[in-house]
């Protein structure tokens, strides 16, 4: 399973579902702007609060070639989840809310 690609198709099927429902298309993607940035906000406390501040400080100072792979490898080690499943289930959860709402 590829989760990049599952993420940006649970993403590409509510921005269809939005333009169904007759939400213009600028307003669809202001909306889904907006839950991008919770998204992003939300894997990030998740990794802060999984790996830990210091650790993350420590990698802060390589590069973002070698810092990437290292804090996914730390997070799936830690939670048994890849950052990119993790991310999905955080764009569901939130999209999910968003329908109910």
């Amino acid at each position: 399973m590829n989760t990049n690609s599952d993420y940006q198709q649970v993403l590409d099927t509510f921005k269809e579902r939005l333009l169904a429902s007759g939400i213009p298309e600028q307003e669809a993607g202001f909306i889904l702007g907006r839950i991008l940035r919770k998204i992003v906000e939300e894997v990030a406390q998740y990794i802060q609060a999984t790996i830990g501040e210091e650790t993350l400080n420590s990698l802060a100072q390589q590069d973002e070639a070698t810092q990437q792979p290292e804090i996914a490898r730390l997070f799936q080690e830690k939670t048994g989840q890849s950052l990119s499943e993790y991310r999905k289930q955080v764009a569901e959860k939130l999209l999910a809310e968003f329908e109910a709402a």
